[in-house]
């Protein structure tokens, strides 16, 4: 009876041993595991940050450029004045040219000096400054607008990109949130 009490003695405390020895294996598993995701989560977060931090200032900038009114991209239109429009490279050539055209064909006729031809003259002057004025007018607002929007589109996609990285953070520290717990 001595023999088998000391041997169920010593089997039961074998198998404390080993019951102790597995749940320390079961402990060390479990902070390895909670260690890795650490890293795995810290490695993301400096992944991410350079997107983050680029989302932020280009949001940052956007609110600036969008707060102001008269100013950054809610400054209004400027229409070229006429000067601007006299300047203009193509309206030049293109008044000289119909002028000596008008000037040739009155010549032609005899009729250079006559109050006809200075009539002619006077009025496809005015025909062509108009026509042109309404051409650089379209050509700046274009050009205006154009640079708005893509002022403002690449400020919208550069935060969009900052907002993404921080939806991809959220959701990789939810799910290491939840392993953690689990």
């Amino acid at each position: 009876a001595a023999i088998s009490s000391n041997a169920a003695g010593n089997a039961a405390s074998t198998q404390a041993n080993a019951a102790d020895q597995a749940a320390q294996l079961q402990k060390q598993e479990a902070d390895n595991s909670l260690a890795f995701q650490k890293q795995q989560w810290n490695t993301q977060q400096q992944n991410l940050a350079p997107w983050l931090h680029s989302g932020e200032g280009a949001l940052s900038s956007l609110n600036g450029l969008l707060s102001k009114p008269g100013q950054g991209l809610l400054t209004p239109f400027t229409p070229p004045t006429a000067a601007q429009a006299a300047a203009y490279p193509g309206y030049q050539f293109q008044l000289g040219q119909g002028e000596q055209a008008l000037q040739n064909s009155q010549a032609a006729k005899g009729n250079l000096v006559s109050g006809n031809s200075q009539e002619a003259l006077n009025n496809y002057a005015q025909n062509s400054a108009q026509s042109d004025y309404s051409n650089v007018y379209n050509q700046a607002f274009n050009t205006f607008e154009t640079n708005q929007t893509n002022q403002y589109n690449r400020l919208a996609g550069l935060s969009g990109i900052g907002q993404q990285a921080g939806s991809t953070l959220g959701s990789e520290g939810q799910a290491a949130a939840q392993n953690v717990g689990n």
